[in-house]
């Protein structure tokens, strides 16, 4: 089940939960959600940190060939 799914079940009046139980869902999504994002986020950087690398040394063989 998507997560965007879940909140419209969590949400919708026709679901017998107690507003404790929706609370909580949602917080553990949110918490979810925040861990994704950091890890998106270091991926990313560590992503850049090897890019940059591979330019550098793009640039380094093609200034030596010169």
């Amino acid at each position: 089940m998507l997560s965007f799914d879940l909140i419209r079940t969590i949400i919708s009046p026709s679901v017998s939960m107690t507003d404790g139980e929706r609370i909580k869902i949602i917080v553990d999504l949110d918490n979810k959600l925040k861990e994704n994002r950091d890890k998106m986020l270091d991926e990313r950087a560590r992503f850049n940190t090897v890019n940059d690398a591979i330019k550098r040394i793009a640039a380094l063989k093609s200034t030596a060939k010169k």
